[in-house]
């Protein structure tokens, strides 16, 4: 279910000045951070607020989370991924564990003359908490 959502921040005295540019770049990097966590469409120009004390952005059709993705990665060559028997190489093991992952998302494909040892799984979408966070953090910095 999407809906809309205001985000307002709060601030020392603002120069009057600089109030235009100040809230179109604060809306442009929230709206921007969250269309690409999946959490909002793409706007081109997002409704924004400036005031001498605060910045704020409304944006339309936020979701509470994003939805489930599918991520295939390529690993390694499968003559190092695994050994003469068809089991995981140490290299293999400790790439999987660097991953968070376990043999059995495991693929193998042929790409170009090479066999290729790919990782398949499906990835929880980001929630709105947690992005926005993100989203509010790399506004502020920037």
């Amino acid at each position: 279910m999407s809906a809309s959502l205001l985000v307002e921040l709060f601030t020392e005295e603002l120069p009057p000045k600089a109030l235009k540019q100040l809230g179109e770049a604060f809306a442009t990097s929230i709206a921007t951070s969250l269309a690409a966590q999946g959490l909002a469409p793409v706007v081109g120009d997002p409704c924004f607020f400036a005031t001498p004390r605060r910045l704020a952005v409304r944006l339309e059709d936020v979701l509470a989370a994003a939805p489930v993705r599918s991520e295939t990665k390529k690993l390694m060559p499968v003559k190092v991924a695994f050994d003469a028997a068809g089991k995981p190489t140490p290299a293999l093991l400790k790439r999987l564990e660097k991953e968070g992952a376990t043999a059995d998302m495991l693929s193998r494909e042929m790409e170009g003359n090479a066999e290729y040892a790919f990782l398949k799984r499906m990835l929880p979408g980001a929630r709105l908490a947690d992005g926005l966070q993100a989203a509010l953090e790399d506004a502020i910095a920037k």
